[in-house]
């Protein structure tokens, strides 16, 4: 490591310098590690939901929500997770709760066919220009293999 810090440019050995004056190599080391990680999730999600069209690809595209939702800054870095997996209607009892608004949580929440439906994703950020209020994104992925 000694060695490639010897061999830096005097451009970033200043850089390298600055950063240091700022922060600790620690806290550079972690800053790194995060972004190679963010630069490998990507594209292994991609291969791993696209690259077939048997059963494992269906379990691929169920591991990469499972991962999106560890790796929520996809979406932007200011969201976090309400919920994964959760049926539509507890996802709705959990809104309207947070809502004070228990009374209309009674009901089951079903299609238009009467089926019950899971939510991939819901996240949910702060808004600056409004204090105590929260927009959310509901995530949901395609799962099914392309076909043709």
């Amino acid at each position: 490591m000694l060695e490639e810090v010897l061999e830096l440019d005097p451009d970033r050995l200043a850089d390298l310098n600055q950063l240091l004056d700022r922060t600790t190599l620690a806290a550079i080391v972690s800053a790194a590690r995060s972004i190679t990680d963010r630069l490998d999730f990507l594209p292994r999600c991609t291969r791993s939901s696209s690259s077939a069209t048997s059963r494992r690809v269906s379990w691929s595209a169920r591991s990469c929500i499972a991962a999106l939702a560890t790796e929520t800054w996809v979406f932007g870095e200011e969201y976090h997770l309400v919920a994964d997996d959760e049926s539509l209607t507890n996802v709705l009892r959990r809104h309207l709760a947070y809502l004070k608004r228990d009374e209309l949580a009674a009901e089951k929440v079903t299609d238009e066919h009467g089926r019950t439906r899971i939510v991939d994703l819901m996240l949910a950020k702060s808004l600056e220009h409004a204090a105590n209020r929260r927009e959310h994104l509901v995530v949901e992925l395609n799962l099914d293999p392309p076909r043709g």
